[in-house]
């Protein structure tokens, strides 16, 4: 009898134990393919972005400087990038349009960004004052402006 409540107290055990393990098994399981689908859904995301930044990146309130006595040397000095995709983005170049009144091309500027990481939903301001925003100038009567995004990066979010 002691030998019989032995084995069973042994056999009761390594059932648990397994048991136990089982279900810990199927924890890593079900945490492993919700990090796959996780990890599947931030690639689809974040090559939405590179390949359109323009759909997911907008810009408002341009700042433009006539650098010009005599003639007219355009120059954005400030504008606000807002982020619009569900990842964070790294905005670090663009270009530049500038356009008549009309809407009629004038030419193009490059621009670089600094500091230019923005979470989802977040808006954030560039200027030449701060040294957050480097600018060229263009020679002519541009009266508007359009921003073409032309370097950006989705950072890889840190595993959990």
């Amino acid at each position: 009898m002691v030998i019989t409540r032995g084995l069973f107290a042994l056999v009761a055990g390594a059932l648990l134990t397994s048991g136990c393990q089982s279900e810990a098994e199927r924890a890593a399981k079900a945490a492993a393919a919700q990090a796959a689908a996780e990890r599947t859904l931030f690639d689809q995301r974040r090559n939405e972005v590179l390949a359109k930044p323009g759909a997911f990146l907008t810009y408002e309130s341009p700042e433009m400087f006539d650098k010009g006595i005599i003639n007219s040397y355009r120059q954005l000095i400030a504008v606000t990038i807002v982020n619009s995709a569900a990842v964070t983005v790294s905005v670090e170049k663009a270009r530049v349009v500038w356009l008549t009144e009309q809407g009629e091309e004038v030419g193009s500027s490059p621009l670089t960004f600094i500091g230019g990481t923005l979470a989802p939903g977040m808006r954030k301001r560039f200027s030449t004052s701060d040294s957050s925003l480097t600018s060229g100038t263009i020679q002519g009567e541009a009266k508007k402006v359009r921003l073409e995004f032309t370097g950006v990066q989705v950072p890889v979010p840190l595993q959990r």
